[in-house]
Formats: structure tokens, C-alpha cells, sequence
């Protein structure tokens, strides 16, 4: 499976002007179905939930172990595999990775993959594996 990813414009913007607190600890991952449409310029998860699956074994997820290192000029941010449940029926054909806040409008858009496609476990595990070098690197 080739998948694609994104960060969300206004992450950036938001994150160099403080709105975003604790990315280590506030970091959270939902769900998104085959009607969601990738926008840069979405900025919260209210912007988005209209498109969260609610399929009966689904929750959002904390992740864990977010880590945010700066070697000169890169920032680079990592976490664990995301897991979703070993024994779920799940489908989803998105991942939006956000930093939560008291609400859904203070809840800030981070990342986005898009699976190429539905990507489903019946009765299984339903995980996102992340890469070895980590979710994204910032060029500063």
C-alpha cells in the first residue's frame, strides 16, 4: 500500500506562534471516511469531524511516546505505531493526527495520511505502523 501524507498548513503557523500546547503529551489520531477531502488550510478538528468513521469498535486514539528533536536546522517528530485494537471491525480510508485542547475548535490539525484507498480489519488488528524515521521532519 503507497500511502501519502501531509502536514496541515496552519500547524506550522500555529505551532511557531504558541497556540499549540504539549505536542508530547496532548497528541491524538481519529479516523476519517472515504467523503473527506484533503485541505491544507484546515486548521482544527471541527474543521474535519463531519468525517470521523463511527463504525461500533472505533474511539480516537492517544499517541504515544510523541518525540520532538531539533538537529540544526530539521525538527523531527516520532512516535509508537498507533493501534487502533487487536479485535476490531474498523474501515477508514484517512488518519488525522492532532494536539487536542479543551474543544474541537482548539484542538489543532498536525498531519494527515491518506491510505489510498479503504483499509479495514474484520475482527482484527487495525494499526498504523509509523516509519523508522519518524512521522515528519520541519526544514527550519
Amino acid at each position: 500500500m503507497e500511502v501519502t501524507a501531509e502536514l496541515y498548513a496552519n500547524f506550522v503557523k500555529n505551532a511557531f506562534l504558541d497556540n499549540i500546547d504539549n505536542i508530547e503529551d496532548n497528541s491524538k489520531c481519529m479516523l476519517l471516511g472515504e467523503e473527506y477531502g484533503f485541505t491544507e488550510t484546515d486548521e482544527v478538528v471541527s474543521d474535519i469531524s463531519d468525517y470521523e468513521i463511527d463504525d461500533a469498535d472505533y474511539e480516537r486514539q492517544v499517541v504515544q511516546n510523541v518525540d520532538v528533536t531539533r538537529d540544526s536546522n530539521i525538527i523531527n517528530v516520532d512516535c509508537n505505531d498507533i493501534n487502533f485494537g487487536d479485535v476490531v471491525t474498523i474501515s477508514a480510508h484517512y488518519a488525522c493526527i492532532y494536539v487536542e485542547g479543551d474543544t474541537e475548535d482548539e484542538s489543532y490539525l498536525m498531519f494527515h495520511i491518506d491510505f489510498a484507498g479503504e483499509q479495514e480489519s474484520d475482527n482484527g488488528t487495525f494499526e498504523l505502523q509509523i516509519h523508522d524515521d519518524g512521522l515528519f521532519d520541519v526544514v527550519t
